[in-house]
């Protein structure tokens, strides 16, 4: 992204002024999405704005922003550029109160102090976090996710050789080597994942960011440091140089590597910007929407390296043979999108541009077999009192969890089918229903809610998941991992019901739960 500049949209000075980033508040939760609040501070006034969390690798703490570009970033004048190694046994955790200057505003100080060759340097936890542990965007939001990598990728190792297998969740371009690269370094080594997964438990638990210092390798870092009253203080790592890396190779695949061949099928849908703004102009960065488009490249810390004590071969393994559809015809779906030229770096799902793709009404949904009775049921559900509206998608199971039998029914070819329906009761609250094609299985209808979350499609992801791991049962332990994000989830048996009779106890079920 080096040809575009990434302006901040809710920039609060003037133009030409130098605002210093003095602070970085633990995250918050806000319309569904992890947000943080910096202050900057500029001719004596401080200010504070939110931004995604997404947004975090482009914030340098006592760096010097102008015009709201985040892209470029001034350090202070007397700092310096070091390398400093951090052995575990001279690491300490220490916080304390801290008044942010200029703003009524208080907070907790988190920081390491490290020891290297008699001189201390005091390390905010949540750099740590940034450069070390999870240097992407994909891995910054992992860490609000804890054990959720089965949903994107499985992995396993045999002699001095990691393969990945990504599902279509990961987005292809994290298999870049760099992000290849830090990824098998983490899944590697126990102590280091060890740390990666305990955030989300410490932040459930107590509302902020918080780790314990695991790591029992030293980690060399080249540091940007300025001087403190009894040291220094690390304004940002620049790079990692040390990390050990146990493989000789790495070999992944991914759907996007599939073999495609071409068909004289016509294309299903297309999506279509109505203006396309120039690549060297300006990209504004704005929290009004939900995530990231697709098109939007990967913002990462500027100049930061990670050097690895073994450089493994990197191979992408081509596997099955997709249909790649090469014309449109009248049956084409055309789905527009208005680009300004604004984009979010939040992580949960992008534009809404093609809803019509996911959700429909229900009287547009033909399906056969188990599923078509359960649409029915949703539509004489649809014309009960206390309901506004109902849409819903079906599809097959996601393309996670291995080879698991459950993905397939009896017959060991057709792939299993499941319906999500979206449920908004007239008081405007939204209900997600999920039936799962059961054959022989006696899954009960599930229903997830929740007053925190406005966007239910990884949750819906990581729910099938988990039932594909747990060979189609609805196990305690992977709803309550659910429940545990702040979730609602109840079960309905389903019974010998016919549709009239089971729209009624579904509504039943409905009001007893809201």
């Amino acid at each position: 992204m080096s040809y575009r500049t990434v302006k901040q949209g809710n920039w609060p000075f003037f133009k030409g002024e130098l605002a210093q980033l003095i602070w970085i508040r633990s995250p918050i939760q806000r319309n569904g999405k992890q947000m943080i609040r910096a202050y900057f501070r500029a001719n004596g006034v401080t200010k504070c704005i939110e931004v995604d969390w997404g947004t975090l690798p482009l914030l340098a703490i006592q760096h010097y922003y102008q015009d709201g570009n985040l892209m470029k970033a001034f350090s202070p004048d007397d700092s310096e550029i070091i390398e400093v190694t951090i052995n575990p046994q001279s690491v300490r955790y220490s916080e304390k109160e801290w008044r942010i200057q200029g703003a009524r505003d208080e907070d907790v100080s988190q920081s390491f102090t490290v020891t290297c060759e008699g001189e201390k340097y005091t390390l905010p936890l949540i750099e740590v976090i940034r450069s070390i542990l999870a240097p992407n965007r994909f891995l910054l939001y992992q860490t609000f996710d804890p054990n959720s990598f089965p949903l994107y990728f499985h992995h396993n190792v045999e002699d001095q050789k990691i393969h990945f297998q990504f599902t279509s969740l990961y987005e292809f371009k994290y298999t870049r080597p760099e992000f290849l690269l830090h990824l098998a370094w983490l899944v590697s080594n126990p102590d280091i994942m060890q740390v990666f997964e305990s955030i989300k438990h410490c932040y459930m638990n107590n509302g902020k960011l918080m780790f314990d210092w695991a790591f029992q390798q030293s980690i060399t870092v080249k540091a940007l440091v300025k001087p403190n009253s009894y040291g220094y203080t690390i304004l940002r790592v620049l790079g990692v140089m040390n990390k050990q890396m146990p493989f000789k190779e790495i070999t992944f695949t991914h759907p996007k590597l599939n073999n495609h061949q071409r068909s004289n099928e016509p294309k299903k849908y297309i999506l279509k910007n109505k203006s396309k703004y120039a690549e060297n102009e300006e990209v504004e960065l704005s929290e009004e929407f939900d995530g990231t488009t697709s098109d939007f490249d990967i913002v990462d810390m500027e100049s930061q390296s990670h050097e690895y004590t073994l450089q493994p071969k990197i191979t992408r393994i081509r596997k099955n043979v997709d249909k790649q559809r090469s014309f449109e015809d009248e049956n084409t779906k055309v789905y527009y999108l208005d680009d300004e030229g604004k984009r979010s770096t939040a992580d949960i799902g992008g534009y809404q541009i093609a809803r019509a793709l996911e959700h429909k009404p229900l009287h547009e949904i033909k399906v056969q077999g188990e599923l078509d009775e359960f649409i029915q049921t949703l539509q004489l559900l649809e014309k009960a009192q206390n309901i506004k509206s109902i849409r819903a998608h079906v599809d097959i199971l996601p393309d996670t969890g291995g080879e698991r039998k459950f993905k397939y029914l009896n017959d060991g070819v057709t792939r299993r089918r499941y319906v999500w329906a979206e449920v908004v009761l007239q008081d405007g609250k939204i209900i997600n229903v999920l039936e799962i094609e059961r054959e022989l299985y006696s899954l009960s209808t599930l229903f997830i809610h929740s007053e925190n979350i406005s966007e239910y499609k990884s949750v819906i992801q990581k729910i099938l998941a988990n039932l594909i791991h747990d060979q189609g049962s609805w196990l305690s332990k992977s709803l309550d991992s659910i429940r545990d994000m702040g979730i609602q989830i109840s079960k309905l048996k389903h019974g010998l019901n016919k549709p009239e009779n089971r729209s009624n106890t579904i509504i039943k079920h409905i009001m007893l739960i809201t």
